[in-house]
């Protein structure tokens, strides 16, 4: 238990993830001078304090303007409020115009003087989904000819033999073939093997 809403505020103010701190009906009850910075450079400040706004009936309004991240964010923070889940966490996209960004937001529940709350908290996690994405990039990449490579085309293939299915649109499917390859390579050797499959892959 925390027992004075000073300290909470004093050790909050020094954390760079946004913090924010809600009642049980999602009143915002504090928010921590991150959260305040990144509603001023982002467009999204409501008040200093935020004081009057409800967390809860924002991810709501967000989610009926069709964000379904808006959807998922008030579901489990309202399972953590009725004790259904002890803690809960989501990572979604928050991209500005000039940069891809994702958070990962955590709520958890606490009690301070005797009332019980819920700390929500909001860290950067953009460097590592960035790299999650190159690591997917280059599973799907093949090294020599740097054009999608099998693995790749067998879930591409999937996807659109569903879409067009769905759609009921056709399907087609080219396959090229490379006539006498084992010859150029015998006679020429491997690395101008290689040299004509980039040239083709172009």
């Amino acid at each position: 238990m925390i027992e004075s809403y000073e300290f909470l505020m004093s050790v909050v103010n020094t954390i760079t993830d946004q913090i924010v701190v809600i009642d049980p009906k999602g009143e915002i009850l504090f928010v921590n001078n991150a959260w305040v910075t990144f509603g001023k450079n982002n467009t999204c400040l409501i008040n200093e304090t935020w004081s009057g706004v409800n967390y809860l009936q924002e991810c709501d309004k967000a989610t009926d303007m069709g964000d379904e991240f808006g959807l998922k964010a008030a579901s489990g923070i309202r399972s953590v409020i009725k004790g259904d889940n002890e803690t809960f966490y989501l990572e979604y996209p928050c991209h500005s115009p000039e940069e891809k960004r994702w958070f990962m937001m955590r709520a958890t529940p606490f009690s301070i003087l005797g009332n019980n709350c819920i700390v929500i908290s909001h860290q950067n996690i953009t460097e590592r989904k960035l790299a999650e994405e190159e690591v997917l990039i280059l599973s799907r990449i093949d090294g020599l000819t740097e054009i999608p490579n099998r693995r790749y085309f067998n879930e591409f293939l999937d996807n659109e033999w569903r879409r067009c299915h769905r759609l009921g649109m056709p399907i087609s499917l080219a396959i090229l073939d490379l006539d006498h390859f084992k010859l150029l390579n015998d006679k020429y050797g491997h690395q101008r093997g290689d040299e004509c499959l980039k040239l083709v892959a172009k």
